[in-house]
């Protein structure tokens, strides 16, 4: 079945450009190289403790809870495991309804991983836009 396969591989081209995005962002919005060098690993990390994987959703703090909506990792991570567990019953699993539940990832589709990865692009496109728009750096 060819479904499962194009999903992952457009999760995770989606995920790349994502990334790409955020590096231009930083880029853009960073005084120089080394400033956005400095800033991205605390944001790589940010955007991966808060996937979904190292806390599960249903742990993160109640005043931290919009960071894993922030996440785009989150939305890959959660489509990448939806892809794999829902509906699967070959698993020993209850057809992969626990290890959803355990995530946070249950209740939603494989597909609004998707609709929140573009979501975010767009964001990430417009900020960078506003960045070479209106910060400038350097002289005057």
């Amino acid at each position: 079945e060819a479904e499962p396969f194009l999903y992952f591989l457009l999760i995770i081209f989606l995920c790349q450009f994502t990334g790409f995005q955020f590096a231009q962002l930083l880029a853009a919005a960073a005084e120089n190289a080394q400033v956005a060098l400095a800033i991205f690993p605390g944001a790589f990390v940010f955007f991966n403790i808060f996937a979904g994987f190292l806390i599960h959703i249903p742990d993160v703090p109640v005043y931290w809870s919009w960071a894993p909506v922030a996440s785009f990792a989150r939305w890959a991570i959660q489509g990448l495991v939806l892809n794999e567990f829902d509906q699967q019953p070959q698993l020993r699993y209850f057809n992969g309804v626990d290890v959803l539940h355990d995530y946070g990832y249950h209740g939603y589709s494989k597909f609004t991983s998707i609709y929140f990865l573009l979501g975010i692009i767009i964001l990430f496109s417009f900020m960078t836009q506003m960045a070479l728009s209106f910060i400038r750096h350097g002289s005057a």
